[in-house]
């Protein structure tokens, strides 16, 4: 019975159709693990183990009627040819080679097509059938004949250095393309009808070779990439064809992963390109205008000066292009690498994901190289980093490093470059100055002033170069070199420095001069202002409003600021920027907020509750929002406009010199002949952003510190920062937390019992800093007359809250004359280091518009997109007065709303599944735990975050690191398509249905 059920037909195909998909699944394993360099090897294994599943399941089927040494002899010399062909083929190669596997596929599937068509000759019409035939031959002799005119362009037969393009008919090609188009639905449509179907097939052959030919042979050199990568798509489509022809599930899964894997692929390349995906769809390639190009170098240099440039560099970055791959060149310029990381110097290489003339092209060259995958990096991810490089060196390429993507006039307009003339020097190596890339366009980043070219092969410039490297040299004598090269350097960025003048001003940001006592910073700093004017906003900025930070006027200029008296500029500009709040400016005898006239948003600290007369000064300016950095959400996606975090680690590293300044002893403990001296005991109070740089400066001095805070988060994180921390037991964990982060006001005996805890433990202190707040509350008391009398003499309190100690005097510092106790009520330190602070906080600003302007990256914004959205989060909270309306809710009122909430949800609780209950092992029985999976397990993780070489499992039989999990989810995997594919012919779903679906 056993061997009946066996042999049963319907038993082994459903067998060889579980395996298929299988395979499916390991197919989809393969293309998850090709997306990553290091994980490639793995990908490469699944998609063998997936093959080879499929081809020896399929021998099984009763069709195969035991055809064995016909298979052998299709199979054997199939498999031969492709091995000699990984061997043998050079790297240079490799992209006619794949052109041409790509029209075996198509080939195949036109044969499949026919071979389909004279099987069921004479059977009874159907419709789907014919379709399906017809379609299948179209794509498939469509792949067949455009992969065989990009294999023969990539070689080179058309001439050129990477094949022209060929325009039959010039513009008129595509209406050719078009009736090509027209006459294959028409004879589409007489083949489904039967009218003399056999021509129509012969016809289908003619016209897809046409158009197959036709759309290739249209296309220039430097899009050729794409071609590659869409003939890829094309020939998915070819293998999900020949599926619907022969009812196999595994090339339909296999095809339909292919063709939308490649046409994703072509839609990113594309988009790198700066091209439309429909317009390479339909062949709408241009060659732009050549125009003058120029044939001598303005600054050519020889092998010795350029090995020269390289060692003086310390930060390298290289730019591989075509001209790398056409010298074969790749093993020197990697050994070259290699080299200079030896020597301690930072190079990464920088690829732009067209380079060359195949996706991927670069990568594949750099691996065989040997160089290491953590420093191949994409163009998004380092080209921000070309501007603190010293060196960019620049390998055969032109378009993808032509700053003329830049100009909107320019064939390129708006293409993704590597920005390599924003580097120090840049080293470009060709073969001759006058060679241009496809655009057809001269490239002059190669007039710059800091580029050098070096006009031979590459392959022989980086022998020389290496050769060079690797010999012995005195290191004086580059530091001499570097000094003679100093002011020629320094020259150089002069000549090439950005004109920000030129650019638009949609927008007017105003920044006026602080006029608040003891405000020595400004709201904008010179960087920040190129920054902004990049996003077409200009910038007006009060005369010397940078002068306490020491930034002069002249540096706003060069930023492209403009410098504008007091009442110009608030009356001017669109959005004012500012850090204290609008106050009486007694120079011109008028209050700020009087001088608003266009502004339609005001940003600084702004404290409502305290500024009662200017908040009816602002709400009558019915279009102005004032945005209050002071009350920014402390959620994740604001922690980029946080000021009081930035600002506040200069004020806890600050505020620990002071005190030690203050204090006249030793931090770090001393052992001398003379004896020993202890380090300094100190202890902050409140680990906020302040505290804990406090306690990290303190204890990087030496310290011995100690912390306290109400939150139980606080005291985690002032763990974290290197504090004991010092807990009463009479105070609950966490029963002084609030909402955001911070603490809540609690009832006075609360603080009554925090102010004995004090007493007792300041008596050995040597250093205290307070930084405890609590929102709505003005003053906190917790360091009473009492406590500071019980210190030590000569100890210091530092109340950076100027209210934390009952003797503080705010912003002076006194000395108690019971005690000799020293207590600073100096309440901002970062007017000590007003241009960092100034830095710091315009960096905030900066983020702060982009966040307005809608766009992730500062790249990409433009200043006509700017709005204030008062729906969103962190507008929410961070707007206290608009359209003439007072916004903001006093702390006090939020925590009864968020307790209110608190307790609503606890009387409703949400219901939750009842336990399962687990049971204990019999007697007798085997229990097998069963381990978590590790974080290196394959189906987890494929990334080693460190940048440190990974074990290559993909080639070894211990790739199943995680084996249960893997072989798990391949059988959920399998199970799920198979039933469903089951029950679909349960419930008599048509055939046809069942293999779309």
């Amino acid at each position: 019975l056993f061997t009946e059920l066996i042999n049963t037909e319907s038993v082994i195909r459903r067998v060889v159709e579980a395996c298929c998909m299988i395979s499916s699944v390991l197919f989809i394993f393969s293309l998850l693990g090709l997306k990553k360099a290091n994980t490639s090897r793995r990908g490469v294994f699944f998609g063998i183990c997936g093959m080879l599943i499929a081809i020896g399941s399929t021998i099984f089927l009763p069709d195969f009627h035991e055809e064995y040494l016909r298979m052998a002899y299709a199979t054997i010399p199939g498999a031969i040819i492709g091995i000699l062909l990984a061997f043998f083929v050079k790297l240079i190669n490799v992209p006619q080679m794949i052109a041409s596997l790509h029209s075996f596929v198509g080939i195949a599937a036109t044969l499949v097509g026919f071979s389909n068509y004279y099987l069921h000759l004479g059977e009874p019409p159907s419709t789907i059938r014919s379709i399906e035939t017809y379609v299948g031959i179209f794509v498939g002799v469509i792949t067949f004949a455009g992969s065989v005119i990009a294999a023969i362009k990539l070689a080179e037969v058309f001439g050129g250095d990477f094949g022209e393009s060929v325009h039959l008919l010039g513009w008129a090609r595509h209406g050719l393309n078009i009736s090509a188009g027209i006459a294959t639905v028409g004879v589409g449509v007489m083949f489904c009808n039967e009218m003399n179907p056999e021509m129509c097939l012969y016809i289908n052959v003619g016209l897809g070779i046409f158009i197959g030919c036709h759309m290739v042979l249209a296309v220039g050199g430097a899009d050729m990439p794409v071609i590659i990568s869409m003939l890829n798509s094309y020939s998915g489509w070819a293998t999900a064809a020949s599926g619907f022809l022969l009812n196999s599930h595994i090339l339909i899964i296999a095809g339909a992963v292919i063709g939308s894997s490649g046409a994703i692929l072509s839609y990113i390349m594309c988009a790198a390109m700066n091209r439309s995906f429909l317009g390479v769809l339909l062949t709408k390639f241009s060659k732009g205008k050549r125009g003058e190009v120029k044939t001598e170098a303005v600054n050519p240099i020889d092998v010795s000066k350029a090995s020269e440039i390289i060692r003086q560099a310390q930060d390298i970055i290289i730019v591989p292009g075509y001209g790398m791959a056409a010298s074969n060149s790749e093993n020197l310029v990697g050994a070259v690498a290699n080299t200079l990381i030896e020597k301690g110097k930072n190079v990464r290489f920088c690829l732009h994901p067209v380079a060359g003339r195949m996706p991927g092209h670069m990568d594949v060259l750099l691996c065989a190289a040997g160089v290491p995958f953590k420093y191949m990096k994409e163009l998004n991810e380092i080209n921000k980093d070309f501007k603190t490089a010293d060196l960019a060196i620049v390998i055969g390429c032109n378009d993808i490093v032509n700053p003329a993507a830049n100009s909107k006039d320019s064939v390129i307009s708006g293409m993704a470059v590597c920005e390599v003339w924003e580097a120090k020097n840049v080293l470009v190596i060709k073969r001759k100055r006058e060679g241009v890339g496809f655009a057809g366009i001269d490239n002059e980043m190669f007039d710059y002033a800091n580029t050098s070219m070096l006009l031979m092969e590459a392959d022989k410039a980086f022998k020389e170069i290496l050769a060079t490297l690797e010999s012995s040299y005195d290191p004086s004598l580059i530091a001499e070199a570097m000094k003679k090269e100093k002011t020629k350097e320094e020259k150089k960025v002069a000549e090439i420095k950005k004109d920000y003048s030129k650019f638009e001003k949609v927008q007017i940001i105003g920044v006026p001069k602080e006029i608040t006592k003891g405000e020595s910073r400004v709201a904008l700093t010179p960087n920040a202002v190129k920054k902004l004017r990049e996003m077409k906003f200009g910038v007006k900025i009060e005369n010397n409003a940078g002068k306490l930070a020491q930034i002069s006027n002249e540096e706003y200029v060069d930023a492209g600021a403009e410098i504008v008296d007091t009442e110009v500029l608030w009356k001017e500009s669109n959005i004012i920027i500012k850090i204290q709040p609008p106050s009486y400016n007694s120079s011109i005898n008028r209050h700020e907020a009087e001088l608003i006239e266009k502004a339609s948003l005001l940003v600084c600290y702004y404290y409502p509750e305290r500024e009662k007369e200017v908040n009816e000064m602002l709400q009558r300016k019915k279009e102005l929002s004032v945005w209050s950095m002071n009350n920014v959400p402390r959620i994740t996606t604001a922690q980029k406009l946080d000021t009081m975090s930035s600002t506040g680690n200069l004020d806890g590293y600050r505020v620990v010199v002071e005190a030690f300044k203050l204090f006249k002893g030793f931090a770090r403990g001393q052992v001398t002949a003379a004896g020993k001296i202890e380090p300094a005991k100190v202890f902050v109070i409140g680990c906020g952003v302040i505290g804990l740089a406090a306690i990290s400066t303190a204890a990087a001095l030496g310290a011995q510190v100690q912390a306290f805070d109400a939150r139980e988060k606080g005291r985690q994180e002032g763990k974290s920062a290197r504090a004991e921390i010092v807990i009463d037991e009479d105070l609950k964990a966490d029963e002084g937390a609030g909402i955001g982060g911070y603490a809540k006001e609690m009832p006075e005996e609360y603080y009554d019992r925090q102010r004995k805890f004090f007493e007792r433990v300041l008596k050995d202190i040597d250093v205290v800093i307070t930084t405890a707040r609590v929102p709505g509350k003005d003053k906190l008391v917790l360091i009473t007359k009492n406590a500071v009398r019980g210190m030590k003499k000569g100890s210091v309190i530092m109340d950076v809250i100027g209210s934390n100690c009952e003797l503080t005097q705010r912003n002076e510092i006194v000395v108690d004359d019971s005690s000799q106790v020293t207590i600073s009520g100096i309440t901002s330190y970062i007017t000590e280091m007003p241009r960092q602070a100034s830095d710091l906080y315009a960096t905030n600003m900066v983020n702060l518009v982009c966040e307005l302007c809608k766009a992730p990256e500062q790249s990409k914004i433009d200043a006509i997109t700017y709005s204030v959205d008062l729906e969103e989060a962190i507008a929410d909270g961070a707007v206290v007065i608009s359209e003439g309306k007072m916004r903001w809710m006093p702390y006090s009122e939020r925590l009864k709303i968020e307790e209110q909430k608190k307790a609503n949800a606890a009387k409703n609780p949400p219901s939750s599944p009842p336990e399962e209950k687990k049971e204990l092992p019999k007697k007798g029985e085997v229990v097998i735990p069963i381990s978590k999976p590790k974080e290196n397990d394959l189906a987890l993780r494929l990334v080693d975050k460190e940048g440190k070489k990974e074990e290559l499992r993909g080639a070894s039989m211990n790739i199943f690191s995680s084996g249960s999990i893997v072989l798990s989810m391949l059988l959920l995997s399998t199970s799920l398509a198979y039933s469903t594919y089951y029950v679909l012919s349960l419930i008599h779903i048509p055939e046809p249905t069942r293999r779309y679906a």
